[in-house]
C-alpha cells in the first residue's frame, strides 16, 4: 500500500517573522537602558585642572533622564622623569574620588556616590552609578584626593523626564503579532498527512458465480 504525503509550507517561518516583528518593535517601544559602563559616554571636562591633577568626566545615558545614571572619571598628572617619550600625562590610581549629585532647583537633598577603578581596565577609570530622581537642572561635583593633594571639578547637566512606555507601538505590535499567530494555527491545521487508499482490484469470479453465467449463455454443464 503506497502513501502520497501532502506537505504544506513550514509554519516556522510565519513564527520567525512574528519573533522579527517584535523583536523591532521592543526597543521603540520599552524606556531607554542602563548606560554602558567603563570609560565611555558624553565628554563633561577634558583636562581640566584641579590642583596637582587633571580631570577628564564622562555621564551616560545621552541625554540624562530620571532614573540610572553613570559617571566614569580619569584622573592624570604630568609625566614624570621615568615616562615613556612623548608621554605627557600618566593615569593616577590609588586616589579617593567622590562624586556629588545635587539638584539646583533645591528640590532634593544632594545624592553622594564614590567612584572606584575597575581592574578590568588597568585602574585606569573610577566608575559610579546613581539614580536621579527629579528631572532639571543638576550640578555634578568630583572631588579628589590622591598622594600628592587634592581638587574638585564640577559641572552643569540638564536632566530629562523618564522615557514613557509607548503604547502605541505596543498596540501594534500586540496587532501584529496575533495576525502572525493567526497564521501559524490556519497552517498547522492544514499539515495533517493526507494519504490516499489504493485502488481494490477486481477479485476474480467465484466458482458459482462462473457456473450461473454459464447457464444463463446457454452452455450446458459438461461432465468428463
Amino acid at each position: 500500500m503506497s502513501v502520497r504525503m501532502v506537505r504544506l509550507a513550514p509554519a516556522s517561518a510565519f513564527r520567525t517573522l512574528g519573533l522579527l516583528i517584535l523583536g523591532a518593535l521592543l526597543p521603540l517601544a520599552l524606556p531607554a537602558q542602563t548606560a554602558q559602563a567603563h570609560g565611555g559616554g558624553t565628554p563633561r571636562l577634558t583636562n581640566q585642572a584641579i590642583g596637582p591633577y587633571r580631570l577628564y568626566a564622562w555621564t551616560e545615558p545621552e541625554p540624562l533622564r530620571v532614573g540610572d545614571a553613570h559617571v566614569t572619571i580619569a584622573v592624570t598628572q604630568p609625566a614624570g622623569a621615568d615616562a615613556q617619550p612623548g608621554q605627557i600625562e600618566t593615569p593616577v590610581s590609588g586616589a579617593s574620588v567622590l562624586v556629588t549629585f545635587t539638584p539646583l532647583d533645591g528640590s532634593g537633598p544632594a545624592i553622594e556616590a564614590p567612584a572606584v577603578t575597575q581592574q578590568a581596565l588597568g585602574d585606569v577609570y573610577y566608575e559610579t552609578d546613581t539614580v536621579l530622581p527629579s528631572e532639571g537642572d543638576w550640578r555634578i561635583s568630583i572631588a579628589v584626593e590622591g598622594p600628592d593633594g587634592g581638587g574638585q571639578g564640577d559641572f552643569a547637566v540638564a536632566v530629562e523626564a523618564a522615557r514613557q512606555l509607548n503604547w502605541t507601538l505596543i498596540g501594534i505590535g500586540g496587532i501584529l503579532l496575533l495576525g502572525v499567530l493567526g497564521l501559524i494555527a490556519a497552517r498547522a491545521s492544514k499539515q495533517t498527512p493526507k494519504t490516499t487508499r489504493p485502488r481494490r482490484s477486481q477479485r476474480a469470479a467465484r466458482p458459482s458465480q462462473q457456473l450461473s453465467a454459464s447457464l444463463e449463455s446457454g452452455g450446458g454443464i459438461r461432465w468428463s
